[in-house]
């Protein structure tokens, strides 16, 4: 008789833990419904972020800025792209010392293809070339996404 209240006891309190955890876990197909109901195709969602301050201390000015995404960055994605203005900071890689400085996200979301990574890598080693940077950020992740 006492093994059966303990084993009562013990699938209440386990079905009460599964209960209580329930709230807690979002349903994997959640996203992937989402994006069907709202007519969204899988695409990625890619982040470069550069620095803005030459090694000389000198900014990268707004039209330095602008005449690098105009010849390089709209012919390799021409549908488009957002820039948001950042503060950003990084150590260097030569010093060791901790920067701060204005930086630029460039916000790209694009489906795969072929010679994407080809794109980036074109986009990111030019800036560094152009403007004499040690490094040029990057974050990819999977996203549904439509326009």
């Amino acid at each position: 008789m006492i093994r059966s209240k303990q084993k009562i006891i013990a699938s209440v309190s386990l079905l009460g833990v599964a209960f209580a955890l329930s709230g807690c876990i979002t349903p994997v197909n959640v996203v992937p419904g989402m994006c069907t109901s709202m007519r969204a195709t899988t695409m990625l969602d890619v982040h470069l972020m550069f620095g803005l301050t030459k090694p000389n201390g000198q900014a990268i000015s707004d039209d330095e800025w602008n005449s690098f995404t105009q010849n390089v960055v709209t012919p390799l994605f021409p549908s488009g792209f957002s820039v948001i203005a950042a503060n950003g900071q990084w150590k260097d890689t030569v010093t060791g010392s901790v920067t701060r400085e204005p930086s630029r996200i460039l916000w790209i979301a694009t489906p795969d293809r072929p010679n994407l990574q080809h794109d980036l890598n074109l986009i990111r080693e030019r800036y560094k070339q152009d403007f004499a940077q040690q490094a040029v950020g990057l974050t990819i992740a999977t996203e549904c996404a439509s326009f």
